[in-house]
Formats: C-alpha cells, sequence, structure tokens
C-alpha cells in the first residue's frame, strides 16, 4: 500500500503568488493559462483555484511539486556549466 502526505495551506491567495512561494507561482502560473484567478489554495494535496469567472479547477500537487523541482534541477545544471 502506498502512502502520501499532504499539506494543507492556510495561505489563501488572491494575486500571483511571491517568488518565495515556488509551487505556489508555479501552480498559479498553471493554472492561469486557461483564464484569469480570481483564488488558489493548497488543500488535500490539490491546488485549488477560483477563476474569476466562478468556475473551480484543480491541478495534483504532487505534479507541481515534480514540475519545480525539475525546473530547479535544470536551472542547478545551467548555474554549473
Amino acid at each position: 500500500m502506498t502512502f502520501a502526505f499532504f499539506r494543507t495551506s492556510q495561505k489563501h491567495y488572491h494575486v500571483r503568488p511571491p517568488a518565495s512561494s515556488k509551487a505556489a507561482r508555479y501552480a498559479w502560473d498553471l493554472l492561469s493559462d486557461e483564464g484569469e484567478l480570481a483564488s488558489l489554495r493548497l488543500l488535500d494535496g490539490l491546488w485549488m483555484c477560483k477563476r474569476a469567472d466562478g468556475r473551480m479547477d484543480v491541478v495534483d500537487a504532487s505534479f507541481v511539486r515534480a514540475m519545480v523541482q525539475e525546473k530547479e534541477a535544470k536551472r542547478h545544471a545551467q548555474q554549473g556549466s
């Protein structure tokens, strides 16, 4: 049996998150590709957003975390070259 631990954020973003919140910012950017966001929150392993038109959307937090790690690895590889 596989277990996963996810945290629930008490932060509720109404504007694009700061650069120090890498996963939140990446989730915001990823979800905003499909339209303007009104808010974003991490809840039970999902980045959940409310769009400006009232629709709700989600993206899996583990997917976002993997994308952030991949982006960071590429950045470190470029700096090391």
